[in-house]
């Protein structure tokens, strides 16, 4: 249902190492429909580290509060993508209006999460 919908709009088509978006964007959603785009901050010592890699069919930014994703994150395409965008109240309504939508976004979550954890648990334990 995601992909139908965002299918609608018009697909922006970036290259290998584009920067698609600033945690400063948050008023817009992103679906990647091909291509793969990783969500990247910079270190105090200025290295970049990569925290996320979004595949196909995922929506980003994935965290929609401006006080939970501080200005330090951005969104660069590792591949070319073809990736579509849309105003986050559209999404929002499509939410309101087929409530069905909110287990594909979970789903993602989900998997946001898991990776999120699993990181951790490397970093704490060597696992």
């Amino acid at each position: 249902m995601l992909e139908s919908f965002f299918k609608q709009f018009k697909p922006m088509l970036v290259r290998r190492k584009e920067t698609i978006a600033g945690s400063s964007d948050l008023d817009r959603i992103y679906y990647i429909n091909q291509g793969y785009v990783r969500m990247y901050t910079v270190s105090e010592s200025g290295g970049e580290v990569t925290l996320y890699i979004f595949s196909p069919s995922f929506i980003f930014p994935i965290l929609w509060n401006k006080k939970l994703l501080p200005d330090q994150y951005y969104f660069e395409s590792l591949t070319p993508a073809e990736i579509f965008s849309v105003e986050k109240s559209k999404l929002q309504q499509l939410i309101a209006q087929k409530p069905e939508v909110c287990s594909e976004i979970v789903d993602q979550l989900s998997s946001f999460s898991h990776s999120a954890i699993k990181k951790l648990e490397f970093k704490t334990v060597g696992a």
